[in-house]
Parts: C-alpha cells; sequence; structure tokens
C-alpha cells in the first residue's frame, strides 16, 4: 500500500464573507442589534447617528402612522404616570418582589433578634415558586443560630401571605393553605396519603384506597385543586424580566395594512463627514489604511442595517396581509401559515424568512405578537381548509368555559362539539392542546 497524491474537481456551495455577515444581521435580535450599534459607535469614528428624528426621510404615509403611534404612546404614558415626555420605552416599572413582600410582613411581626435573622435568610432562601429547598440545618448554620430557633422563624415565614409560603415540598404547601378543619378532614387526608394519585387524576383509585365512595373523593379533590401549587409564582421574580419592545408597528390605513420600523429602536446610522474628510486627505499611508478600512466597515454595516429593515418590514407586510382576519377579530381567526407561504409571496428563500422571524416581535391592534405565533399549522377543517393550532385552542377554551362545571366535557365529547363546528379533531389532539393550554381534565373540573 502506498500514498498517491490525486486531484479532483468538485462543486460546493459556500457562502461569501460578505453575504454571510449580511446574514447574521438580519438574524439577530432587537437586543442583539442595538447592542452591535452600540459597539461600532464606540470603536469606529467614522459612524454617527443623525441629528434629525426618526421620522426623518419617511414617505408621508409612513409619516402619518408614525404621528398616530407618538400620539397614542403619549396618550398611554398620560394615563399611567402624569407625565406627557414619558416615552412608551420609559413605561417600565418593577413590581414587588417575593421577597420585598415578606419582609415587610417580617418588620411588622419584628421578632427577637436571632428568630428575624433566621427569617430572612429563610426568605432569601426560598426559590420563584416559593418553596425552601435548603435544609432547615444550613439555614441555621448560615443564620448563625440553634436549629430551634430556624424551625419557630420557619413557622413564622409559613404564616405569612400569600398562604403556603415557604413550604418543603408540595404535600406541606398545600396543607397550609387549608383550614384546621380541612387539615383534619379528607382533604388533608388525600394529600398525605394520595398525593401521587391525586396528580394523576386516578380518584377510583383514591376511593378504593380510602374506602369511600367517588363523589365524596370528588367533593374533596375540587377543593385541592383550588389551592395554589407555587404561591410565590405570582410575584416578580427579582430579576428583570425581557421586556419585550416591538420590531414593527402593523396598523391598518387607508392604503391597507402598513408595517412601519420601530426606529427608535434601532436608530438610522450615517458616516461622519469630518472624519471622511480626514481619510481623504491623509497624507500618513498607516492612517489612511484605518480610516478606510473604518469607512469600508461603517458601509457595509449602514447597508445591512438598512437591509434588515427592509426585510423585516417586508415579512411583516406579509404576515399582515395573510392574517388580516385575525388583525381585526383576534385569535379565532388565526390561519395556518407557513415559511414557505411568505417566502414565496415575497420571492425570497425560506430561510430568509426565518432569519427575519428570529426574535422579531410586531405591534398589531390585538397586542405585541413574535413572528413566529402567526406561523402556526393544526387540524383540517371540513371544507378542506386548515385551522390554526392557537384559533382551536381558542374555541377549545370557549367550550370550556361555558360547560356545565357539574358535568364537564370529556376529551371526547370536546372534540364531538369542535368537530360539529367544521374542526376534524381528534380526542388525543383535544387531549394535547387541553394540556398545553394547562386545563386539567374533566374529572378535575367537575364542581358538584
Amino acid at each position: 500500500m502506498e500514498l498517491i497524491p490525486s486531484t479532483t474537481l468538485s462543486q460546493r456551495t459556500t457562502l461569501a464573507p460578505r453575504l454571510l455577515q449580511s446574514l447574521n444581521v438580519l438574524g439577530l435580535g432587537a437586543a442583539e442589534v442595538m447592542e452591535l450599534v452600540q459597539r461600532e459607535l464606540c470603536e469606529n469614528p467614522l459612524l454617527e447617528l443623525p441629528e434629525t428624528g426618526p421620522e426623518a426621510g419617511m414617505e408621508s404615509v409612513e409619516r402619518e402612522l408614525w404621528g398616530d403611534l407618538l400620539a397614542a404612546n403619549r396618550g398611554r404614558s398620560r394615563r399611567r404616570h402624569d407625565d406627557p415626555a414619558t416615552g412608551p420605552l420609559e413605561m417600565i416599572a418593577g413590581r414587588e418582589t417575593l421577597a420585598d413582600h415578606l419582609r415587610t410582613q417580617l418588620e411588622i411581626a419584628d421578632p427577637a433578634g436571632e428568630e428575624k435573622r433566621a427569617a430572612l435568610v429563610i426568605i432569601d432562601s426560598l426559590d420563584e415558586a416559593g418553596y425552601l429547598r435548603e435544609p432547615l440545618e444550613a439555614v441555621a448554620a448560615a443564620a448563625g443560630v440553634a436549629l430551634p430557633v430556624a424551625t419557630r422563624a420557619l413557622e413564622l415565614v409559613q404564616q405569612m401571605d400569600p398562604p403556603g409560603i415557604a413550604a418543603r415540598e408540595l404535600g406541606e404547601c398545600l396543607l397550609n393553605q387549608m383550614s384546621p378543619q380541612q387539615r383534619c378532614g379528607l382533604p388533608g387526608r388525600i394529600v398525605r396519603e394520595c398525593l401521587h394519585e391525586l396528580a394523576r387524576g386516578s380518584l377510583c383509585t383514591i376511593a378504593r384506597r380510602l374506602s369511600l365512595n367517588v363523589s365524596q373523593v370528588e367533593h374533596a379533590t375540587a377543593l385541592i385543586c383550588s389551592l395554589d401549587p407555587e404561591p410565590g409564582a405570582r410575584f416578580d421574580g427579582g430579576s428583570s424580566a425581557p421586556v419585550v419592545i416591538p420590531d414593527v408597528y402593523v396598523r391598518r390605513t387607508r392604503h391597507g395594512w402598513k408595517a412601519l420600523a420601530n426606529r427608535e429602536l434601532v436608530p438610522p446610522l450615517q458616516l461622519n463627514r469630518r472624519c471622511e474628510q480626514l481619510a481623504e486627505a491623509a497624507a500618513d499611508e498607516k492612517t489612511l489604511a484605518y480610516l478606510r478600512e473604518k469607512r469600508e466597515r461603517a458601509r457595509r454595516l449602514i447597508k445591512d442595517l438598512e437591509q434588515r429593515q427592509t426585510t423585516i418590514v417586508r415579512v411583516a407586510e406579509a404576515i399582515a396581509a395573510a392574517q388580516a382576519d385575525f388583525l381585526v377579530h383576534g385569535s379565532s381567526r388565526l390561519r395556518p401559515l407557513k415559511l414557505d407561504d411568505i417566502a414565496s409571496r415575497l420571492g425570497v428563500s425560506a430561510s430568509t424568512v426565518s432569519r427575519a422571524s428570529r426574535e422579531k416581535y410586531m405591534s398589531t391592534p390585538q397586542g405585541v405578537f413574535e413572528f413566529k405565533y402567526f406561523f402556526d399549522a393544526g387540524p383540517p377543517a371540513a371544507d378542506g381548509g386548515r385551522l390554526a393550532a392557537t384559533a382551536v385552542k381558542h374555541l377549545l377554551r370557549q367550550l370550556i368555559e361555558g360547560e356545565d362545571r357539574s358535568r364537564p366535557l370529556s376529551d371526547r365529547m370536546l372534540a364531538e362539539k369542535l368537530r360539529r363546528e367544521n374542526v376534524e379533531i381528534s380526542r388525543r389532539t383535544v387531549a394535547k392542546y387541553r394540556e398545553e393550554m394547562g386545563v386539567p381534565p374533566s374529572c378535575r373540573r367537575k364542581v358538584s
């Protein structure tokens, strides 16, 4: 065996670095683009922000729409803050955290020094759901107190609002939300002895295990299901939640549905004329090469940002045209839509639409939605078309909210009702959608 060098010819497609950079900019979300622009403004002396407002260079239709949006934002700002200068990006206020809520109650209770110190450690150790996952011995060690003091501190925190807080497991959380009579009665017994069966909805198994009839178990489980298994989840987690700022505004005008880029989010850039003149007049070759490289880099970024904005606006307007019924009537009229549908409408590839939709949001008359919300497929309709899964879930929720709670609809009955609404759907699909909506099965929705 020997090695013999040989030459072969083959063809393969590769993206030029210039095109790859343009596609990368298109795929960036708003926060990433803002970070990129800020970094380039700091590093590139040939880049600057224009002194004119964001409405400069707009067509008359865009200027009219922009004025309407600013007026609407100013109106919301006055209603919320009584400050006409407050803009939409300044109206973000943090909610009270769980820790703040509990510390306020601790100050009112004003326990002894060691007990208060242990209670503060417990409060700071709670997870987002409001559970204490740390062993009580670790709490005592962290607070520098004896275990009995930490135990009393835990009992104090567990008596605070919201009920069920600072529990160490689900059963304790549920029991702490019950009255003394309920804890000693059947609801408490079910939680202590049959929690796993309760989670599975096996009411018949619970009835057999406790030697009761099913109706008694149903009444007790209805009370248990009304309790909150995550009492801390209603509060802010303490860290700043990601704020959704729309990349485009979609509104109806006399010219049809129009998408307008949020120019306050990614403002237009321009070349610094003074530095550009220096680049032309520089005598030193090293300085000249540096300024020319920065000028070319600035031009590429400006072009990429303009192309990104144009593509996002085109995709948003194509989505608005395809989902016009949703924009007027809401979720029940959402149509199924694929990336290929928008790609063929715009004459671009599906990958381009995918990049233009990644982490992009649009403000519509129905609220702010991520682009990918509109790309939805669902079960077929009786007329041969298809319904978006979101629209089917909307119909499903209406049926469940209107049911007789003493005789809730099973998944099979819900499927039959949807078929009467010309939605061809199986029982398994109904169960899948119901679970995704966080709705319990009929046996757990029943109220005597």
